[in-house]
């Protein structure tokens, strides 16, 4: 066999992956030239060597048709190789083939999100609040700047840890085995807040999936809390629930608060935050420490709550999962906390 082709081979292959692993950002053409495809079977998704993304059909919360990068999870309106820079992101965030929720509960998700402003105009403001301008990219931990920080987290995910939140609180054992169903076990008895609520998404999908007696959402970027109040009216004149729980949204940071105080569940989705010897949360555990009440339950992702000796509090670990999460690359870890005083 001539070496020719295997030469050519590899110098195909070096020129397509050049420009490393990153996905091609939003607005440019993906790539036809130097990269080859590798067709496993009709019907089964085709892998760009160039920067090793597959592309995969999916279907959104919506019912629309979807493509997502399996490794970045950035999703398409549209196949990428046809639609080019015409591709649009769309909210691929808990996928419904994948998300183990039921038809119900995908039933209240799309009212949510029919509710709220399109994910590409929440990405964007997200975006413009770090620092980036409104280009949405692929977020992963490790490429945001340690300030503030935007993206959505996987619902099911979010379901489960607060689930399991809740059985703490009660005194129950939260550790065990876990079912979909569990998600839209109510909580009437108890209050959440949402720590970096964003546009009120996880806010909204406590108040109409758990149904907790109060739920209460806390931002400091005032252009994403004022997507949250703006989404509210509209939620509650579209919703086919006829008794939703007191909703309430507060831009803040979480230093001044005067709502943590009140909580029982408190959810931190903190992948991005800055943190102390790698993974420790310093600001925000004194924070809870000082403004949550004796007993509250907080979940926190990727990031752990920590106290000092002389501290007047401390936080009991009670467990940590791993879950999806495509925002930084994969899977997060998270960790539930019981605060002592």
């Amino acid at each position: 066999m001539s070496p020719c082709p295997v030469i050519w081979l590899i110098i195909s292959i070096f020129l397509s992956t050049a420009h490393g692993f990153h996905p091609a950002p939003r607005g440019s053409p993906v790539q036809l030239g130097a990269f080859f495809r590798l067709s496993r079977a009709r019907g089964t998704p085709i892998l760009r060597v160039a920067g090793f993304d597959e592309w995969q059909e999916k279907v959104d919360y919506l019912g629309r048709p979807c493509w997502v990068n399996f490794f970045s999870g950035e999703a398409r309106d549209s196949a990428p190789d046809v639609a080019g820079a015409g591709a649009m992101l769309v909210d691929a965030t808990c996928l419904s083939p994948n998300s183990g929720l039921s038809e119900g509960t995908n039933a209240v998700v799309r009212e949510i999100e029919e509710a709220l402003c399109s994910f590409d105009e929440r990405l964007s403001a997200g975006r413009k609040a770090q620092g980036h301008g409104g280009g949405a990219i692929a977020m992963r931990a490790s490429d945001l700047p340690s300030g503030l920080t935007y993206g959505e987290f996987n619902l099911h995910f979010f379901l489960e840890l607060v689930s399991r939140a809740v059985s703490f609180r009660r005194g129950e054992n939260g550790s065990g085995d876990f079912y979909p169903e569990m998600c839209t076990f109510p909580a009437p008895d108890l209050k959440f807040m949402d720590v970096g609520s964003g546009c009120g998404r996880l806010v909204f999908a406590a108040a109409m999936i758990k149904k907790f007696q109060v739920n209460y959402g806390i931002e400091i970027v005032s252009s994403l809390h004022a997507m949250a109040t703006a989404a509210h009216p509209a939620l509650i004149n579209g919703s086919s629930a006829t008794d939703l729980p007191d909703i309430s949204f507060e831009c803040c940071s979480f230093s001044d608060s005067e709502d943590m105080g009140r909580a029982d569940i408190l959810f931190a989705y903190s992948s991005a935050w800055p943190a102390f010897c790698g993974d420790e949360l310093s600001e925000f555990s004194v924070a809870v420490g000082q403004r949550a009440k004796n007993g509250a339950v907080v979940v926190t992702t990727d990031r752990k709550l920590s106290s000092a000796p002389r501290d007047p509090w401390n936080f009991e670990s009670l467990g940590v999962w791993r879950g999806p999460n495509r925002e930084v690359g994969g899977t997060s870890l998270g960790y539930i906390w019981r605060v002592v005083k």
